[in-house]
């Protein structure tokens, strides 16, 4: 072989080698997450680990813009009434589900008339809201529905996870088994779920928007804190959610990762049975409420990486109290309580915890505090799934669990409705507190536009559920996400329900 001849065909390999894709570049993202999902279909459940992973699969009519102003998604457009009450909403064209069916308004009807079903409305306060009669099919791309009164925060309450559009023809071939194969119209989709383990989703190549640099996704359900920080540390995820508060220095500190912090709009609680005594005397609920140390439980179980709490909602959230003081931590006043409530020496409780190690702190640190003035309590641990079954049981005592809202928006409808409205009392609002100051208070300001009057509301809606207790609030946790330092894109915000779609690897 000639020189000339080897030098042309070393030539022509380097140049076909400069059009291959390059092996190193890294397309697909591993997360691990806190809770695994239970269902993959958004109408029937209301629990943080499934909305997370279906916010990767489905989309809604709108969506938010970083500044959490409401923005056409599904929906190109809108007009409401001048009542405030009847919205038509105009759909984007050719937007494809993952089955290769084109969705239309008849599958906007079916999906909001679905989750207004019975089995849908027994955990979520749509069907009070939504009136079940006013939909209308204009056209393949025009559909009309009406809210039964005036619903300020309406188009906002459309970016919720039980307000994700499904395709008609999927769900009814799938019937009883969509919630385990889902179809959205999403950047991603259902691959495999191997429950308790791990969500494979891979890129939609036929979606309406800008393609994602990721090829795959995989979500693993990592309960266990400290074992989300080594799986990080290894190499073997990505990314992290809420790593423990006593690893957080370490992972700062290491060159190849990130942290990353930001107000979060979770609160910790404690919730009581109202419809149990004693939790049903008030004076028991003030005792429990000051026998809390908050800022040393911060410390403890965060590692300062939370607040106390001082209210139902967070600084994050409009309509908070920002001036609320530092709630008293006096066991001596706590004993006092007891004994005007006629539980001079004690009672026993029980209180029921998932399988986290944060909210199992809390509960063993409530334990000992509630040890001093006379409170013997018996934790009992759950999986995550079978806890948010076992809290219908009206027979419940004591629970600690975490609220954001249930909605990317930071709107106190958002909060205040799923949990305290005596319409959702057995399911969301496990409290079971049924107060009509309260209710009133949550439907007039869910009817205004904001402003000083809905403000007003909501600050005395505020007040009110810290007067009647049916919450101990505990903390508030910053919300932390740790990363490889070559990962970009994710859309963190400042709720659990991440979105991790834009991702890519820089």
């Amino acid at each position: 072989m000639t020189k000339k001849i080897l030098l042309l065909l070393l030539s022509c390999c380097f140049l076909a080698a400069s059009h291959l894709p390059s092996l190193a570049a890294q397309d697909v993202l591993t997360v691990a997450c806190v809770y695994d999902a239970k269902t993959l279909d958004p109408h029937i459940t209301n629990d943080t680990g499934s909305h997370l992973m279906m916010r990767q699969i489905y989309e809604k009519l709108v969506d938010f813009d970083e500044n959490l102003n409401v923005v056409p998604n599904l929906a190109e457009s809108w007009e409401i009434s001048e009542d405030g009450k009847t919205y038509t909403f105009h759909l984007r064209r050719g937007v494809k589900f993952h089955n290769g069916e084109e969705m239309k308004a008849s599958d906007v009807f079916f999906s909001f008339k679905r989750m207004l079903s019975p089995e849908a409305a027994a955990i979520h306060a749509y069907s009070k809201v939504i009136d079940p009669d006013s939909f209308k099919i204009i056209d393949d791309y025009t559909i009309v529905m009406s809210t039964k009164e005036p619903l300020g925060a309406f188009l906002a309450s459309m970016n919720h996870g039980f307000a994700s559009i499904v395709s008609e023809k999927a769900v009814t071939e799938a019937g009883q088994d969509y919630g385990v194969n889902p179809v959205g119209t999403g950047a991603f989709k259902f691959v495999s779920w191997a429950k308790g383990d791990r969500l494979t989703l891979e890129r939609f190549d036929e979606y309406h928007g800008v393609k994602p640099a990721l090829s795959k996704m995989i979500l693993r359900a990592v309960t266990e804190s400290t074992s989300r920080t080594i799986e990080l540390e290894s190499g073997a995820v990505d990314i992290v959610q809420d790593p423990p508060g006593s690893d957080v220095n370490r992972l700062e500190g290491n060159s190849g990762l990130k942290v990353m912090r930001m107000p979060g709009q979770l609160v910790y609680h404690m919730g009581f049975n109202l419809d149990k005594a004693p939790y049903d005397n008030i004076k028991v609920r003030q005792a429990m409420n000051i026998a809390v140390n908050r800022p040393g439980m911060a410390k403890v179980v965060y590692r300062g990486n939370a607040t106390p709490a001082t209210g139902p909602w967070t600084e994050a959230v409009k309509y908070a109290v920002t001036d609320a003081p530092q709630i008293a931590y006096d066991i001596e006043r706590a004993k006092q309580l007891l004994k005007e409530a006629g539980y001079e020496n004690g009672f026993k409780a029980v209180i029921w915890v998932p399988d986290r190690k944060e909210q199992g702190d809390m509960a063993t640190i409530l334990q000992s505090e509630y040890k001093k003035i006379g409170i013997d309590m018996e934790i009992k641990v759950y999986e995550w799934g079978a806890y948010i079954e076992a809290l219908k049981d009206p027979e419940h005592e004591l629970y600690i669990m975490g609220w954001s809202g249930g909605a990317p928006a930071p709107d106190p409808y958002f909060f205040a409705g799923p949990k305290f409205h005596s319409s959702v009392v057995g399911s969301s609002n496990r409290c079971r507190l049924n107060d009509k100051t309260v209710d009133s208070l949550i439907d007039r300001g869910a009817a205004m536009k904001d402003g000083p009057e809905r403000e007003k509301i909501y600050k005395e809606l505020y007040v009110k559920i810290e007067e009647l207790l049916p919450w101990i609030v505990l903390v508030n946790p910053d919300q932390i996400f740790a990363a490889k330092k070559s990962v970009e894109g994710v859309d963190y915000g400042s709720s659990s329900i991440t979105y991790y779609g834009n991702a890519y690897f820089k």
